[in-house]
Order: structure tokens, then C-alpha cells, then sequence
């Protein structure tokens, strides 16, 4: 008879692919038998090739970069890459990102706590073969990026030096949209037909990170103006007006995005002061991922009501020449005349004092910021004239100018207040006042005079001043006054430069009527020795 038997053996792990193995079998013939059987077939020898299983995976995303809010697949492509051995009992083991979800998973794999695992059966030799999960990142996914991992094993193990593609890890990055909006209008205005404008800007850009910023489609824009204007016009024309309502159908914004131009909003009053108005725009775009955070934009513009006209504040100085200065009536006829640094200043006795006053500065409390986007109020001012209402002699005795006029009288002031009035020189009005353009000798040759010397006082010769006599060289005082007119005008811009065609005929809240100011000031002169003697020194200009 015939018997068959097999051996079971296990390849030691430090053998190498292709490594020969050999194993024997010998029969040994009962002891009745020996020498009468052949020995020659009593023994034989079996030789055999060392075979693996190379089984290997690659894991990735598509679509990579992977959008947020929706589906896509996280791909384990697997292979056996032996040509001969068979990679028995394979399975698969895939961890899939923190925070995403799988729907559905593909035959043959399941849940394994946070993983998931496939049955592959055996894999032949350079067999291939894909599972593919059914990945959606959910459209509030806080992550930049995803990243998954997959493992491959089967009962027969690879060799210890062909495990490094028995694993594999696949990142990719997370984008979103992110349409976002602001506004801006004026920081105040005037009601009653009042013509201003909102500036609306728009984009698409994820700030953390815009290089994930993903396109954004069906974007939408909508402006709700406050109730109590009227749409005037938009510097692009919306698709839908439904009252107060201003929509605009952006369709897709491109990565980055940002509007080249603000949308210009033109609207007109019809409010009372002491309102708000309360502008606000809304964005939104159908792509999914979008943060809610920046698609609202609220403008509140108070309404102002007109200002008061407020008392101004002035620096006055006193422009000074004397006709006997050296640099009287040289080539340049600004040289001789020189403004006072201050409310003192030295003078020689017995010497005429040609003088004007100069209004260095002029503030007003409630001014304002000429860098706000849209200023509506503005100061104005007209010089009426100034006057001299007083000089004091050297016991410290103020006299009224009308008494002592020389021999031509007093010029009253044209607003009928006290003192000897003047024209104001070199520029009226507060624009003029500011730009402070030098006197010169022939217009200050005009203006006031005055003599202090020892009495009996020598005659002014026919000419226009005042003279007084002093007991002792002590120093003596003027007192002058600057009359003006103030007023507010409303500069906000005009209706025709904003509106397309006539804005409706809404009056504006009235202003004030303007008002009188007295700027005064109070000067000291030192008087000392005629010029024969000391001169009047170098005085600053």
C-alpha cells in the first residue's frame, strides 16, 4: 500500500525572499525485511524557494483641497506587489480626520472605535484594488487642514524590511469662502433735507488664512436704508428696490476678492435733529463655510441740530512803525513795521507811534474736524473794524480817545461802540485773518497814532492822533478792540453735486443768524529815553 503524510514547518523570519529551503524524508524497513529491501528508495529530498507577500497602500483626499460643507472621498488605493506570493487574509485599517463624517460605509468594513476596518480576503500576487470612504466636512469645521492614516496587514506578514509602505498618511488643506462687508458714512449731519452719501465695501477673503480662501457663488448684497431718507442714487444700480430695501445679485466672487470701488449709497433727509439713523448691510453667499461674523454692517449717524455761533478766542498782537526808523521808506515797504511778541514792548518818548493791531490767531470753542468724512458746519467771519477804546497814562489813569483826538476828531466805530474806529488792514474775513499778510509802511502811516512826552506837548501838526503829557517816564497802556461779524455756514456737499437731477424740496434746518464779536486786548509800552539818546531796539517782526 500507499501512504501520504504531511509536514507542517514555519520559515524562520530572518530568511530572505528566494532563500532555498531543503527537507528530507527516510524509510526505515522492519527489521524481517532488511536486506532483502532495495534501500535505494528508502530516502528522498524536497527542495523549495522562500515566497512573501508584499502587500502596500497609499491613502488620499479628492478633492484636494478639500471645501468644507461638502461631500468628497478619502481614498485608500491597496496592492499585494509580490509576483508569486499570495497576501492571505488581508485587512485594512483606515483613521479618518478628527471632525469630518462618513455617511455610509463601502461592503466588508465597519467601525472598529474610531476606525474603520475592511475585509480584503486574500490578495493575489500584484493584485490592486481601491476603498473609498464617503467624506463630508461639516460647513463649521474650525480645521485648516485634514489629516488620515491607513494600515494594511495579512496572515502571512511582510518581511520586516518591506513594511515602510504598510502605512501611509494623507494631508490636505480645508477652504471656505468668507464674504464679509462694511460701511461707512458721515459722523453727523443736519436733518431737513440733508443730502449725504454711505459707502459700502464688499469682498471674499478668509482672514486667517487667504490662500483657503475658496470661491464663494450666489453672493447677495442688501442694504436697508434708515426710514426717515430717501434713495437718491447708487453708484451701481440695484437689482431689486423694495422701499428702504437695495438688493444686488453679485453672483460668484473669486478668491481675494475685494471690490475695486465702494458702492456709493445717495440718500436726502427728512428727519428732525436729535435722531439716529440706522443703515445697515447684509451679505450672504450660497457656498457653505461662510463665518457670519463680518456679513453685517451697521452705520448710526446722529443727527445734529444746528450749533450755536460760540464767543472766539483771539491772539493780538500790535504791528508798530515809526517814521523815523532808518528802514522807513527803503526798497522794501514791509521792513519798517514790526509785530510785538507779546503785550509789552519798549518805545522812545517823544516819538510817534504809528500802530494797528493784528489778529495772530483766532479759534472757536465748538470748531470742527476738518478730517471727518463729511463736515457740514463750518465758522465764517468778517472784520468789521477795530478801535482804540483807551490809553493810560503814567499814574495809571485810563482816558477815553474821543476826549483827546488831535486836531482832526475821532473816526466813530461803524457798530457804534465805544473808541476812535479803523479800518482793519490786510484781510477781512477769517480765511485772510489766518493767512496774516504783512503790513506795510503806507497802509500803518493810516492807522492810529500816539505821543507820550514831558509836558507841554508839542503839536501833532494837523495830523490825526493823541497826545499826552507825562509827569515821570513810567510805562503807559493801550487798550484796542477788534469788532467782527461770525456766522455758520453749511458745507456739507451740494445736493446737485450728489443727486441725479432736482433732490426733493425739503427745507434745511435754519441756521443761526450770525453775531458781533469783541475781541479785546490790553498792551504795555515802556516808554524810554528818546531815540536821540537809545533807540528802539531790535523788535521782532
Amino acid at each position: 500500500p500507499t501512504i501520504s503524510f504531511t509536514v507542517y514547518a514555519v520559515v524562520p523570519a530572518d530568511r530572505q525572499r528566494g532563500d532555498r529551503l531543503t527537507i528530507g524524508a527516510v524509510v526505515v524497513p522492519p527489521a524481517r525485511f532488511q536486506g532483502v529491501d532495495p534501500p535505494a528508495n528508502n530516502q528522498d529530498v524536497a527542495t523549495t524557494r522562500v515566497i512573501q507577500p508584499d502587500p502596500g497602500v497609499r491613502l488620499r483626499f479628492d478633492p484636494s483641497p478639500f471645501p468644507v460643507g461638502t461631500g468628497g472621498r478619502l481614498i485608500a488605493d491597496y496592492r499585494n506587489a509580490d509576483p508569486e506570493a499570495t497576501a492571505t487574509a488581508a485587512t485594512l485599517h483606515i483613521t479618518p480626520p478628527a471632525g469630518v463624517t462618513i455617511e455610509m460605509l463601502p461592503e466588508g468594513c465597519w467601525w472598529a472605535e474610531t476606525a474603520v476596518r475592511c475585509t480584503l480576503g486574500d490578495l493575489a500576487p500584484q493584485q490592486t484594488g481601491t476603498v473609498a470612504l464617503p467624506v463630508t466636512a461639516p460647513a463649521n469645521l474650525a480645521a485648516n487642514s485634514l489629516t488620515a492614516r491607513a494600515e494594511i496587514w495579512s496572515w502571512v506578514p511582510d518581511h520586516p524590511a518591506e513594511m515602510d509602505d504598510n502605512i501611509a498618511t494623507a494631508t490636505t488643506d480645508v477652504i471656505r469662502p468668507n464674504v464679509y462687508v462694511s460701511a461707512r458714512g458721515p459722523a453727523a449731519i443736519i436733518g431737513w433735507g440733508s443730502v449725504y452719501a454711505y459707502e459700502v465695501d464688499y469682498g471674499n477673503l478668509y482672514r486667517l488664512r487667504p490662500d483657503l480662501t475658496r470661491a464663494a457663488a450666489g453672493v447677495s448684497l442688501r442694504v436697508t436704508l434708515p426710514s426717515d431718507v430717501q434713495f437718491g442714487r447708487a453708484s451701481i444700480t440695484p437689482d431689486r428696490v423694495n422701499g428702504r430695501v437695495l438688493e444686488w445679485d453679485l453672483g460668484a466672487l473669486a478668491p481675494r476678492f475685494q471690490s475695486p470701488q465702494p458702492l456709493t449709497l445717495v440718500v436726502q433727509t427728512d428727519v428732525p435733529a436729535g435722531r439716529t439713523l440706522r443703515m445697515e448691510a447684509l451679505i450672504a453667499t450660497v457656498t457653505p463655510g461662510d463665518d457670519p461674523a463680518d456679513n453685517r454692517a451697521v452705520v448710526e449717524t446722529p443727527v445734529d441740530p444746528p450749533p450755536t455761533v460760540e464767543q472766539g478766542q483771539a491772539r493780538i498782537r500790535l504791528a508798530i512803525n515809526s517814521e523815523f526808523d532808518p528802514l522807513t521808506g527803503g526798497a522794501n515797504p514791509t521792513d519798517a513795521v514790526y509785530v510785538t511778541e507779546g503785550t509789552q514792548f519798549a518805545w522812545p518818548a517823544g516819538e510817534t507811534l504809528r500802530y494797528t493791531p493784528r489778529l495772530t490767531e483766532i479759534v472757536f470753542p465748538n470748531e470742527w474736524d476738518p478730517l471727518l468724512l463729511f463736515p457740514h458746519y463750518e465758522y465764517r467771519a468778517r472784520i468789521i473794524g477795530w478801535r482804540v477804546t483807551g490809553y493810560r497814562d503814567d499814574r495809571g489813569v485810563w482816558h477815553d480817545p474821543r476826549v483827546n483826538a488831535g486836531t482832526t476828531g475821532c473816526s466813530p466805530s461803524p457798530t457804534g461802540l465805544p473808541g476812535c474806529g479803523h479800518a482793519y488792514l490786510s484781510g477781512a474775513t477769517l480765511a485772510e485773518l489766518r493767512a496774516n499778510r504783512p503790513v506795510r509802511e503806507d497802509e500803518i502811516a493810516r492807522q492810529a497814532r500816539v505821543y507820550w512826552s514831558h509836558a507841554p506837548l508839542p503839536a501833532f501838526s494837523g495830523q490825526r492822533g493823541h497826545a499826552y503829557g507825562l509827569e515821570r517816564l513810567a510805562p503807559v497802556g493801550i487798550r484796542v478792540a477788534v469788532d467782527a461779524e461770525v456766522w455758520i455756514v453749511n458745507t456739507a456737499p451740494d445736493p446737485d453735486d450728489l443727486w441725479d437731477g432736482e433732490p426733493p424740496e425739503i427745507p434745511v434746518a435754519p441756521l443761526p443768524p450770525p453775531q458781533q464779536q469783541v475781541y479785546e486786548e490790553t498792551f504795555t509800552v515802556n516808554l524810554v529815553a528818546p531815540r536821540s539818546v537809545v533807540g528802539p531796539g531790535s523788535l521782532p517782526r
